[in-house]
């Protein structure tokens, strides 16, 4: 367990997101490199975000003692459980706590997605409250940085991360009916974003393609 001292700093410092707004309605991305790192999970895998290039991850701080974690992890896993087959990677970042006072904890809540066990990852991010949530894109740049659980915060992560999950995969005809007056494509293939001939990441619209 960490110092009293520091405790009370993640405990008591609950403070607005600087990515997410108060009212948690919409979000700020920033395009920043990720910090690379390489853990072991509570199976004893490594783990390295290097290898998980061309997934969306998000890394979520937390800990056994954290009130605000355990209100959190349920709907953590939810969205994993969602999108996994998308490509988006949780993983459990844990803060303070033994190793043997995980298994109980994740066996309770039913945690499907990896744990990884405290080896100062959360200093490295720079976490002091927690939860804590960092989002990485498929290229490996980190977007999005949430500090805190609040319903309305986790609803607006929840539409970054589907935003992100569509970066760089294009829109079909079939969202969008016509390019410049021009009528769908009768196979189906040919995507949006390519008949005007971007091709830089997109995220899809009914309209069109939106820059990230």
């Amino acid at each position: 367990m960490k110092t009293f001292g520091t405790l009370c700093l993640v405990l008591c410092g609950l403070g607005a997101s600087a990515a997410v707004q108060e009212d948690g309605g919409s979000a700020d991305l920033v395009n920043e490199p990720s910090i690379n790192f390489e853990a072991v999970d509570l199976d004893g895998n490594i783990v390295r975000l290097s290898d998980l290039t061309g997934k969306v991850v998000l890394i979520n701080f937390w800990g056994v003692w954290c009130t605000s974690c355990r209100q959190e992890i349920p709907e953590l896993i939810a969205q994993e459980q969602r999108w996994r087959d998308r490509g988006l990677i949780n993983l459990g970042a844990d803060w303070g706590d033994e190793p043997a006072a995980l298994p109980p904890f994740v066996e309770e809540f039913g945690m499907s997605y990896p744990v990884l066990l405290d080896d100062g990852l959360a200093e490295r991010y720079s976490v002091i409250v927690f939860p804590t949530s960092v989002l990485i894109d498929r290229s490996g740049r980190l977007r999005l940085r949430v500090e805190g659980f609040l319903p309305e915060r986790f609803e607006t992560m929840t539409a970054v991360v589907e935003q992100l999950l569509d970066d760089g995969h294009c829109c079909k005809w079939n969202r969008a009916p016509t390019v410049n007056g021009a009528p769908p494509d009768p196979i189906g293939e040919t995507s949006y974003c390519e008949a005007l001939g971007h091709t830089a990441p997109w995220s899809c619209s009914v309209t069109g393609p939106i820059p990230l």
